[in-house]
């Protein structure tokens, strides 16, 4: 009776731990059951990992960002975005949906290395929606995983502009940004 009841412990032991079925996979089901939301503590980069990077102290930042593109180290989108991956994002890790609650840590300055806002700064990451931000990071973090680091270079027509209203940050910005969740 040991033995019958021991072979049905471990049957349902080893059912619950198989891989999922070709029909679960196939309606997405398994894909869901495996996605990380939520980035480890042991991913979570501090602001230390970023490279320190000296950036020209100029006004005109257009001859910059050309230059910078032809960085083998950064990618730029088609409408002029341009990144750093430091640290790639979990492997089953969720993309955040336009319009869920992202919670990220960030450290945004003037390419003269002045912070005009940082989430490492105040000492907690930051919880909003992922399409509430400046176009640069809400083109970002619909193609980041959980646990993925860049660094951010935001020419001024994907950030506050040229103008300065509102006392806003104006040109082209730098955000060194981790996303640590998805908030389902």
């Amino acid at each position: 009776m040991t033995r019958i009841l021991a072979t049905a412990s471990l049957a349902a032991l080893l059912a619950a731990c198989a891989p999922a079925s070709d029909d679960m996979e196939a309606n997405g089901d398994a894909a869901a059951m495996n996605a990380v939301t939520v980035c480890p503590d042991a991913m979570i980069v501090g602001l230390d990992a970023y490279p320190d990077e000296s950036l020209p102290d100029t006004e005109d930042f257009a001859d910059w960002h050309i230059q910078n593109a032809a960085r083998d180290d950064v990618e730029q989108t088609d409408s002029g975005l341009q990144y750093k991956v430091i640290q790639a994002g979990i492997k089953n890790g969720v993309k955040p949906d336009a319009g869920e609650s992202i919670t990220a840590n960030y450290h945004g300055y003037f390419p003269n290395g002045e912070v005009f806002d940082s989430s490492y700064v105040k000492g907690s990451p930051m919880t909003h929606k992922s399409n509430g931000f400046i176009p640069g990071w809400n083109q970002s973090l619909a193609d980041m995983a959980v646990c993925e680091a860049r660094t951010l270079y935001i020419p001024a027509d994907l950030a506050y502009g040229n103008s300065g209203a509102g006392g806003r940050p104006t040109g082209t910005l730098v955000f060194n940004m981790q996303l640590i969740s998805v908030n389902r």
